[in-house]
């Protein structure tokens, strides 16, 4: 059975990893009680895996391992925007 999970987002710029069932579907961002917010359905018994997130700026420089952008958001009443992506993670 699946269920949606919520997954805190980093907007320090830099890269957060999250902890994740594989096959995770990213659902959304949003802002929940003024902090960034990615929602995903999941498989809660699955494998977990790790997933690269980055949170960006409007006019931010984004970096050529972009998998895919996820959404973007507003903090401080539309004052900042943020758009989220995922990156390929790097081959340890």
């Amino acid at each position: 059975m699946k269920e949606i999970r919520e997954y805190g987002i980093s907007t320090d710029n830099q890269p957060r990893d999250i902890i994740m069932p594989e096959g995770s579907e990213i659902l959304t961002v949003y802002v929940r009680h003024g902090s960034p917010t990615l929602l995903a359905l999941v498989d809660p018994i699955a494998k977990k895996i790790v997933r690269r997130f980055h949170a960006v700026g409007t006019g931010a420089e984004i970096a050529p391992q972009t998998e895919h952008y996820v959404g973007s958001f507003q903090l401080y009443g539309g004052a900042f925007m943020f758009h989220l992506i995922e990156t390929k993670q790097e081959a340890q």
